[in-house]
């Protein structure tokens, strides 16, 4: 989850489905709290990165010293 991004949940199944198998990393994506589910006005399910979901990676990335 190096690039997070907002869109559509119907977008985002889409995408995802398109570069990974899309249920287990996405439950555990979803387990894990990377992920917030919204729905916009208009009554569109939205999905993006939660904090925890943008921090993670930075963890990793960091160095000792």
């Amino acid at each position: 989850m190096d690039r997070l991004w907002r869109g559509a949940y119907s977008e985002v199944m889409e995408a995802w489905r398109a570069s990974c198998p899309r249920l287990p990393v996405w439950e555990k994506a979803g387990a894990r709290g990377y992920l917030e589910r919204s729905h916009a006005p208009v009554g569109v399910a939205e999905v993006s990165g939660s904090e925890a979901g943008a921090a993670c990676p930075r963890a990793r990335r960091k160095t000792p010293g």
